[in-house]
């Protein structure tokens, strides 16, 4: 019972994280390019709380291994076939660390995801690397009368 009230204290907030984002990656000396204010409407608790959380790893790695110089962040409304999803998508234009496998914070990420019942996909790009988690939205209720 303590462990799932002090979850709700240390739950990440999507806004907060972005503005963490844009302080961390400019001290780091890389070039931040952040979406404006996300649109969280829809987005249930734990999938914006999931979704921060893959922000701050995401960030980290980008700060810690990646040599970037830029790096961007997109938050994107998408219709999929298994319904509407918010995706979160960092990109950077750095050499990465090279080990090609998830560590301890990506697979630690994943779980987090899952258990929001959405996916993450990481890995080397062309140019970078690039970090996409995607959560599903609140399924819109029935509008009408009732009667």
């Amino acid at each position: 019972d303590v462990r799932e009230a002090v979850t709700g204290y240390r739950r990440p907030r999507l806004a907060v994280e972005l503005a963490g984002t844009q302080v961390a990656l400019t001290a780091a000396g890389v070039t931040a390019e952040l979406p404006p204010e996300p649109d969280l409407a829809g987005v249930p608790e734990e999938a914006e709380s999931a979704l921060a959380w893959a922000l701050r790893e995401a960030v980290t790695n980008v700060v810690r291994h990646s040599g970037a110089d830029r790096c961007a962040v997109r938050l994107t409304h998408r219709q999929t076939l298994d319904g509407p999803m918010l995706e979160l998508a960092v990109e950077d234009d750095g050499s990465g660390t090279g080990n090609g496998g998830f560590g301890n914070g990506l697979t630690g990420l994943t779980e987090r995801l899952e258990k929001a019942g959405g996916t993450l996909e990481a890995g080397r790009v062309k140019h970078g690397f690039r970090l996409v988690a995607r959560v599903p939205l609140a399924p819109v209720g029935d509008v009408g009368s009732g009667a």
